[in-house]
């Protein structure tokens, strides 16, 4: 008997330091560029499966499979980085900060900051992003790219009519669209009068510290909208022409004046004369094809920008032309704008 017990303690001993090499312990702290702990640091495996944060003396303790040879750190406003392991077990890293995301500027209503001393909720769609994105619709370039920004199609209009919604549907009865700003000027019509390559930058303000600035009407967050302007050199032109087609598709099969008969005579037990008269002529109409068509896209703009030091211009002038699918559903837009900036001697 006392030959088995010992054979049974050296098969657990030997499971638990097979389960003690499978995973390792790592420990270490987390500094920034001037030694400082850094709380809510995120250190993680790279496929994300292990995980931990930073505690308020930049501390952390993270026990990771023994296969694993690298730790993800990341923090809001540093440098995220990836760092290999080795056979130690302790490990101190620092993280530097990533100036360019911090001294970032936005428009906040009153002016430009930096987004690190910004204290509000604010999320931006810079030209970079705006432009590569073949839209006749600001609205449509918005759908889906900017957190918190809920953007649903009214219907399938040509003027891509849509319902704008910061964060969720804040009220049953009272008004719940958002204050839409351009250029510093409260804006009533509808985006779909923007030409989308006039904008140079959009940023939502989606939290309380909006009504500070425009009161009451920001109730629902605010949309600011800052249009183009030229930069000092020389004078530049640039066009752009959208071409395109739409086209119904996945249309129901329909009855000719034969089916439409036998179906009311079966079904319904009567037919209309309308319908026995188109029947007994032999008359088939298919009102998809008299309500449907081929709708077309033509979206053409021409923008002029340049200047000096002391005076600078941007010119654009568009023209859009938009036929729906359904007929006379049509929409034309006829835009001109100016910016003009000059430095008056004092």
């Amino acid at each position: 008997m006392d030959r088995y017990k010992l054979l049974l303690h050296f098969l657990l001993g030997f499971v638990e330091i097979s389960l003690q090499a499978q995973t390792r312990v790592i420990t270490g702290e987390v500094t920034d560029e001037y030694e400082e702990p850094l709380v809510g640091v995120t250190v993680t495996t790279p496929d994300r499966m292990n995980g931990t944060v930073t505690g308020i003396d930049g501390y952390y303790r993270l026990e990771i499979p023994a296969s694993v040879f690298f730790l993800l750190f990341s923090c809001v406003g540093y440098e995220s980085r990836e760092v290999s392991l080795d056979r130690s077990h302790t490990l101190k890293v620092t993280l530097s900060e990533n100036n360019h995301l911090l001294n970032e500027l936005v428009v906040v209503g009153y002016g430009v900051q930096r987004r690190k001393d910004v204290t509000g909720s604010i999320v931006s769609m810079k030209p970079d992003k705006i432009e590569t994105m073949p839209a006749v619709n600001i609205a449509q370039m918005l759908q889906g790219k900017l957190p918190g920004l809920h953007i649903t199609n009214e219907a399938s209009s040509a003027s891509g009519a849509v319902t704008i919604r910061i964060r969720a549907q804040n009220s049953i009865t009272a008004g719940t669209a958002p204050l839409i700003v351009v250029d510093g000027i409260e804006y009533s019509e509808g985006l779909a009068h923007l030409n989308p390559l006039d904008v140079e930058s959009v940023d939502v303000l989606k939290d309380a510290s909006s009504s500070a600035i425009y009161g009451a009407k920001a109730a629902n967050g605010v949309i600011l909208i800052t249009t183009k302007r030229s930069v000092s050199g020389k004078t530049s032109v640039a066009f752009s022409a959208i071409m395109g087609i739409q086209k119904a598709t996945n249309l129901p099969d329909m009855m000719n004046s034969e089916t439409f008969y036998r179906f009311k005579e079966e079904r319904l037990g009567y037919v209309s004369a309308f319908d026995t008269r188109q029947y007994e002529k032999g008359v088939d109409t298919n009102w998809l094809k008299h309500t449907l068509r081929t709708g077309h896209t033509q979206d053409y703009s021409l923008s002029f920008s340049g200047g000096s030091e002391q005076t600078r211009y941007y010119i654009s002038g568009n023209l859009a032309r938009i036929e729906g699918t359904p007929r006379n559903d049509d929409f034309n837009r006829h835009n001109l704008r100016i910016n003009f900036d000059t430095k008056l001697a004092s």
